[in-house]
């Protein structure tokens, strides 16, 4: 019984031991003083965050365009290839220089009379690209006013004449449409009236609608020909050029009061006329791909980093310039310098919902970013980011390209191409942020 009890007093003291070591962790963790680490600050406010990103992707861009092409040449517009020699074609461009200098306010009629480039069927306009591209394109408007008339300008596919305007805010807008449409284009289907007949008939039209704008939803249900006439033309809510409708349109809608119907305009589909709504609410995902450049002391640095933060800026900026003037190399450069754990997959991101997974000022800098656009560097507490913004599921992304751009196909003719296809934001196990 001895040896009994003396094992049970054993095991009360070291029980007693352990409940009072537990009492002084315990106990230490209470101490006044003793407080948890409060959460870290954001290294930018909203507002900085909103300037800096603005920054970094630089102000834009935006013209409108016509290009008259000539025998031999490679022809990427819609109309029939062009017989005229090269200095036939020089001829005409002078002449249409000189009337679009003399009424400024004609060129989107000049450019359905005359262009043959992939942007005429949208009245010449293409969607703006950042002022600091390296494009010729760019050389040739960065010293225009706007409003200017561009001299002829020689491209790959001909010459190029170019009216520099003001870029759309990128806001969100939301609207609806009247499409007349005529025999020949595409989506006409088995219509058979004229050009003459449905310019005649849409006029009669936006006479009714300015008449009675409330009534336009249900004049669009009985009286138009575009696939959207059941649901009353209404084309949804959508950021400017990154929706349904060409950029002149968007500049037609952009101007417009709310519930404002706008005059009658030849788009690709046929003669339309458009009713400004108030935006509903605009359900985005953001999509893209960055490369990280950190520095010895960034949070989650890797202990192989030794650059300091001076050298890792100047290599992030090296990296920005090379991929501008190169974006088709952006996920090579990715994977070959970034210091991210989604080097793997040249940086991609995949795609989120803003104000959820990632630092403001990377979603802020997309935001501003057009799409296969990258941006300078920003900084975040991880190191300096180069970014690059890709279209999202959120995104009805038109793959729109300049004349310039070598390897690239000219846009359908009679509908948007699909998204992109990319990865889902649930494939980030391997993200550091």
């Amino acid at each position: 019984m001895r040896t009994s009890g003396a094992r049970l007093a054993a095991i009360t003291l070291a029980c007693a031991a352990l409940a009072c070591s537990g009492d002084k962790k315990q106990n230490d963790k209470t101490k006044p003083g003793k407080r948890s680490k409060p959460a870290a600050k954001p290294l930018h406010t909203a507002e900085q965050s909103e300037t800096l990103a603005k920054a970094a992707v630089g102000k834009r861009v935006a013209v409108a365009q016509i290009l008259i092409s000539w025998k031999g040449l490679k022809y990427v517009g819609r109309k029939p290839k062009p017989t005229r020699t090269k200095k036939q074609a020089q001829a005409l461009a002078a002449k249409v220089i000189a009337a679009a200098r003399k009424d400024p306010s004609k060129f989107v009629d000049l450019v359905h009379q005359y262009s043959e480039g992939p942007f005429e069927g949208d009245g010449g306009h293409a969607p703006s690209w950042p002022e600091n591209a390296s494009h010729d394109v760019n050389k040739a408007v960065l010293n225009m006013k706007i409003g200017d008339i561009s001299d002829a300008v020689e491209f790959p596919h001909g010459i190029l004449i170019l009216k520099r305007e003001t870029p759309l805010e990128r806001i969100a807008i939301s609207a609806r449409r009247l499409t007349v449409t005529w025999k020949g284009l595409p989506r006409a289907g088995s219509v058979s009236r004229t050009k003459a007949e449905a310019l005649a008939r849409a006029t009669e039209l936006h006479k009714r609608a300015v008449a009675n704008p409330a009534g336009f939803e249900a004049l669009i249900k009985k009286e138009s020909d575009g696939h959207t006439k059941t649901r009353g033309g209404f084309l949804g809510t959508w950021r400017t050029e990154a929706g349904p409708t060409p950029v002149l349109d968007e500049r037609l809608i952009h101007a417009l009061p709310v519930d404002g119907i706008s005059k009658v305009h030849e788009g690709r589909w046929g003669y339309v006329v458009y009713q400004r709504l108030k935006p509903g609410k605009l359900v985005t995902l953001l999509s893209g791909a960055h490369i990280l450049i950190t520095y010895e002391g960034a949070a989650k640095a890797s202990g192989r980093i030794t650059r300091s933060k001076a050298d890792a800026l100047e290599l992030a900026r090296k990296l920005a310039d090379e991929v501008r003037h190169d974006p088709i190399q952006f996920g090579l450069t990715a994977k070959a310098k970034s210091d991210d754990a989604t080097k793997r997959r040249g940086g991609h991101l995949g795609s989120w919902k803003p104000g959820t997974k990632m630092p403001r000022i990377i979603d802020d800098t997309i935001s501003h970013l057009g799409f296969k656009e990258s941006s300078d560097p920003v900084e975040t507490k991880y190191g300096y980011h180069v970014l690059m913004r890709y279209p999202s599921p959120t995104d009805n992304h038109r793959k729109y390209f300049l004349p310039y751009e070598k390897g690239r196909k000219r846009p359908s003719d009679d509908k948007p191409s699909a998204h992109d296809k990319h990865d889902d934001a649930k494939g980030h196990e391997g993200h550091n942020h």
